[in-house]
């Protein structure tokens, strides 16, 4: 929940936001209005412990980092990115359990 949080605010900041930098443009994008309610798709169902959703969190975690790192070259965040994988990670292991 967290996660979509996040990703909400950045996406809804598009509608009152306009910057000439590259990296806050591809952040503020609506089209990830998308993405948030995919994420909270998949934290319903991984909350209800579904087998699949807990898995697609993760690929779907990522699927998104390694796009970033290809658009923009060097990671910033590590330290937050590996919080949140472990995260994910651990919802797996609970939905498996």
């Amino acid at each position: 929940m967290i996660s979509a949080g996040i990703t909400a605010v950045f996406s809804i900041a598009w509608f009152f936001l306009k910057s000439g930098d590259r990296q806050l443009d591809y952040l503020l994008d609506p089209w990830l209005l998308l993405d948030v309610w995919l994420i909270l798709v998949m934290a319903v169902f991984t909350f209800r412990k579904c087998r699949v959703a807990s898995p697609a969190l993760v690929v779907d975690f990522i699927a998104s980092k390694i796009t970033l790192r290809i658009d923009f070259g060097a990671p910033k965040g590590v330290i937050v990115s590996i919080i949140f994988l472990a995260f994910y990670v651990s919802a797996v292991r609970g939905s498996y359990l």
